[in-house]
């Protein structure tokens, strides 16, 4: 729930309540994959994350790229780099991530990671952890559904 609640703060704009949510999540369950992530992308967008932040962002996402080597980290990593003025490795691990969704034909996907690489190459961080409209903002149904019979 507290993942849930710190996302629905990062979505409406607002990162210094996410950043204390998701804090609290991760002490809640440490190691938790999606929680060091969207911790990580939050401490490397938000203005108010102070130096030390952007540290534990870079050093978490590097632990999670080390362990899954995928698109979803490369481009975590690439916005915790560019987070700490690491442009040249942002720029290096974001053609990564386009890679992976140029391989799975998202073009949304692909749109997203471009205009990221521009504000890596021009030596400026990610703006937002995630586009507006990303799925990570659209969590399942909580519902239960009735059994089939």
């Amino acid at each position: 729930v507290q993942y849930l609640l710190g996302l629905a703060w990062l979505a409406a704009g607002q990162c210094e309540w996410s950043q204390k949510v998701l804090s609290r999540a991760l002490a809640m369950e440490p190691g938790d994959g999606q929680v060091m992530t969207a911790l990580a992308r939050t401490y490397s967008t938000c203005e108010a994350a102070s130096d030390e932040q952007r540290k534990q962002a870079l050093d978490a996402a590097t632990a999670m790229y080390e362990r899954t080597p995928d698109g979803l980290t490369a481009e975590t990593l690439a916005m915790a780099a560019a987070a700490n003025n690491q442009f040249e490795d942002a720029v290096d691990l974001q053609a990564q991530a386009m890679f992976e969704a140029l391989k799975r034909g998202d073009e949304q996907e692909i749109a997203w990671l471009k205009e990221n690489m521009s504000r890596y190459e021009a030596g400026q961080r990610a703006a937002q952890a995630w586009p507006p409209n990303a799925a990570v903002y659209r969590p399942r149904s909580l519902r239960a559904t009735a059994p089939a019979g």
